[in-house]
């Protein structure tokens, strides 16, 4: 897996802080910076990811390994839910997207409680999995509430 490599010659200085375009990386992502770096966009990172110091993420952010932010750390857009399930799961303040359906909490709730499928058949392992990942993104945003 390749890895790539965030330094401040590869950005913007804009005085506190460096700023780059968000993208797709395949692979490993390391920033090092002396400042905080603001990525302009979305960011999907498809192994790990290691920031040496802040960021801040103005779109959504997707990291499919281990992320390490060794300060603080602002994804604006929202967040993705890497549980166990066949399907991303990503949550905002208020929705959370299962695959290609976006719900609130509540119908969300209201939805697993009732007989209704998609495609995963309710007795299922896979089904039980898609519903831990949905509690993980429920709870994130109990927990995030205030700060995205």
């Amino acid at each position: 897996m390749k890895t790539y490599y965030i330094q401040k010659e590869d950005c913007k200085d804009v005085g506190w802080a460096y700023e780059i375009e968000g993208k797709t990386y395949n692979g490993n992502l390391i920033i090092k910076v002396d400042k905080t770096i603001i990525i302009k966009g979305n960011q999907i990172v498809e192994g790990n990811q290691i920031v040496e110091g802040n960021q801040i993420v103005k779109g959504y952010q997707i990291v499919e390994g281990n992320q390490i932010v060794k300060g603080y750390q602002i994804v604006e857009g929202g967040k993705s839910i890497l549980g166990h399930c066949k399907w991303v799961v990503y949550y905002t303040k208020s929705t959370i997207k299962i695959g290609c359906k976006t719900k609130t909490t509540s119908e969300w709730e209201e939805w697993f409680n009732s007989e209704e499928e998609f495609e995963t058949p309710r007795n299922s392992l896979a089904f039980r999995q898609i519903y831990k990942t949905f509690r993980m993104a429920a709870i994130a945003q109990e927990l995030d509430e205030g700060v995205i």
